[in-house]
């Protein structure tokens, strides 16, 4: 494990607070909080290293960018034989439709 990936582990575990979010909320992030999602998505987890190479960014600026993720609930740390990997922490939320009584009620 880099020195770079255990002080954003170790920063990020401070603080983290584990309540799933929801994918809607996904489109709220900056983008550059969004493409790193969507390199977690499609890898299902991954390390601090597989993600700046993927966005082509230096690590320092990924560390840091993990860290709010996982404290904001986005993402959630994994640490498996000296490595730290990133998993999305995010659920689908099924749409719930109100009933008529209560669209009613709000006019």
């Amino acid at each position: 494990m880099s020195e770079l990936e255990n002080t954003a582990a170790q920063n990020s575990d401070e603080k983290t607070i584990y309540t799933e979010r929801s994918l809607a909320e996904i489109i709220d992030l900056p983008e550059g909080l969004q493409a790193i999602i969507q390199v977690v998505m499609r890898n299902r987890e991954a390390t601090l290293a597989e993600i700046s190479e993927q966005l082509n960014q230096p690590q320092r600026a990924v560390a840091e960018s993990l860290k709010d993720l996982v404290e904001q609930g986005f993402l959630q740390t994994i640490t498996s034989e000296q490595e730290i990997y990133y998993r999305l922490n995010v659920i689908a939320r099924k749409s719930q439709k109100l009933s008529d009584q209560i669209w009613n009620q709000l006019e």
